[in-house]
C-alpha cells in the first residue's frame, strides 16, 4: 500500500495544536467514515484528480464539513459584516440620544 494512491482522505486538527492537520487514506468512504468516529473535528475527502504532485479533492458531508464551508464564506463577508455592525451600533446610539433629548425637551404632565 505504500506509495499507492488511495480515494479517500480523512483529515482532523490536532487536539493540543490547531496549526498541526493529519490525515489518513482510505480504499472506500465507508472506511474513511468508521474511522472518523475516533477523531474530533473531521473532514473527508474523495480523490479528484492528481497530475505531477498536486491532487484535488472534493469535500464530502460528514464531520465538520458544513462549519469548514461556512467558515471559508463567512472569512469574505467579514469586512461587511463588521461595516454593518459598526453601523448598526452608530444608529442605535444616535436614535437613543435623540430620544433622551426629545424626553428632556416634553412637558411633564
Amino acid at each position: 500500500m505504500e506509495g499507492e494512491v488511495l480515494d479517500y482522505k480523512l483529515a482532523w486538527a490536532d487536539d493540543s495544536d490547531k496549526k498541526i492537520l493529519h490525515s489518513m487514506m482510505f480504499e472506500t468512504l465507508e472506511a474513511a467514515v468508521a474511522e472518523s468516529a475516533n477523531h474530533k473535528n473531521p473532514l473527508i475527502f474523495k480523490l479528484n484528480s492528481m497530475d505531477n504532485g498536486t491532487y484535488s479533492w472534493t469535500l464530502l458531508p460528514y464531520g465538520l464539513s458544513t462549519w469548514y464551508q461556512l467558515g471559508l464564506t463567512l472569512k469574505d463577508y467579514v469586512p461587511i459584516i463588521l461595516i454593518a455592525t459598526g453601523a448598526l451600533v452608530a444608529l442605535s446610539v444616535l436614535i437613543s440620544s435623540s430620544s433622551k433629548k426629545e424626553m428632556e425637551r416634553s412637558p411633564v404632565l
